[in-house]
């Protein structure tokens, strides 16, 4: 076992290395310098944390293995778009504190930002895998879905989360709620179809104990039902001759995309529709 001395260690050493460059960036306020300061978070915030997971053998969560620096990818796309969102916000503020402290000032609140974020991401991929293993006294099927759930949807939904508490609030006005609107959906359902169908490829082949032929048919008509079962709500709303204010709030196509629970529905149907044939299929040829 491990204390959280152990984890804040660990997390420290690695903000470290990743906090400097964004933060310094961030305190030369201008919006080429923060671009750069939020795309160098995201960036060195996914890499050293993965490299470093996937070498090592010993100290704070060398137990899961290399399947941590999986994990630790998700948790930093997901946790980003609200990072980002939150500075968003609070940049007002944080001109303020520039103008009264100057760059030292901003320096030293974004380095205290930019670490705590890095703590809270190191936090929850380690959370995320003790409850992957916890799922193990589940059941293989129940460990299958709420890990393809998990891999398929935390990116867009958190991205869909995150667009629509800012849209809502008021703080851009309504244009951009109907920006989000438009354009955001649009975008979530494309990031969806990529990452869901490269998550069902990678986890669940490897993940399934079957002989290889069965885990590659399993896998492949997993990926053929997910991805119909994902598009068919999109189509009926294309289909839907239907118009009025209820179409932006209770559209058909919300099925496929509503932040995690669409991701609950379409991985267990896909799952179960993917092993009923491939069983067929394994007892037609016995």
């Amino acid at each position: 076992m491990t204390s959280f001395h152990d984890f804040l260690r660990q997390a420290l050493w690695l903000s470290a290395v990743i906090v400097p460059i964004p933060a310094a960036a961030f305190s030369v306020h201008t919006p080429n310098a923060v671009m750069v300061s939020l795309l160098s978070f995201l960036i060195l915030g996914m890499a050293v944390p993965f490299f470093y997971f996937l070498i090592r053998r010993r100290g704070y969560g060398a137990e899961y293995g290399q399947r941590r620096a999986a994990v630790h990818l998700i948790c930093t796309f997901s946790f980003t778009a609200f990072f980002w969102e939150a500075l968003w916000l609070l940049f007002p503020l944080e001109e303020k504190l520039h103008a009264a402290g100057g760059a030292a000032a901003s320096l030293a609140a974004a380095a205290a930002v930019m670490t705590a974020a890095v703590v809270i991401i190191l936090r929850l991929d380690y959370f995320f895998m003790r409850r992957y293993e916890a799922l193990k006294a589940g059941g293989a099927e129940k460990r299958y879905w709420l890990a393809l759930a998990f891999f398929t949807g935390a990116v867009p939904g958190s991205f869909l989360l995150a667009m629509l508490t800012y849209s809502v609030s008021g703080f851009n006005g309504t244009l951009f709620f109907v920006f989000f609107v438009t354009n955001g959906l649009t975008w979530a359902l494309w990031m969806k179809t990529v990452i869901g169908l490269m998550s069902i490829c990678f986890y669940l082949y490897f993940a399934l104990p079957d002989e290889k032929m069965k885990r590659l048919v399993r896998t492949g008509f997993t990926g053929i039902f997910w991805f119909f079962l994902l598009y068919a709500p999109v189509v009926i709303s294309a289909r839907l001759t239907a118009v009025g204010p209820w179409r932006a709030w209770a559209d058909p196509a919300y099925l496929a995309i509503f932040p995690y629970a669409s991701d609950l529905w379409l991985t267990a149907l896909a799952l179960l529709a993917g092993r009923k044939v491939t069983d067929w299929i394994w007892q037609a040829a016995e």
